[in-house]
């Protein structure tokens, strides 16, 4: 079994992109990251975190194409309409 990759809180604080260590204790108080303690010092778990951030990435929307949009339909009835305008 391999053991997980421990960062101190300033290593994790810079690693969430330079955010204080007042928000790490917030984030551990609240349960979002895990730590453990070793020797009276607090550690982070790197697969913690990294859960963390890809909890934050909100999710790619989803486009819906509407068939009456598409380019090659509207360039149809734009030529369609400037053939009834020239008529």
């Amino acid at each position: 079994m391999a053991l997980p990759t421990l960062l101190s809180k300033a290593a994790a604080a810079e690693a969430l992109g330079g955010i204080s260590v007042r928000t790490i204790d917030r984030l551990r108080a609240a349960g979002q990251i895990q730590s453990v303690q070793v020797g009276g010092q607090v550690r982070l778990i790197e697969e913690s975190i990294d859960a963390y951030l890809a909890s934050q990435i909100p999710p790619t929307p989803q486009v819906i194409r509407d068939e009456k949009y598409t380019p090659s339909i509207v360039k149809r009835r734009r030529a369609e309409r400037l053939a009834r305008e020239a008529a």
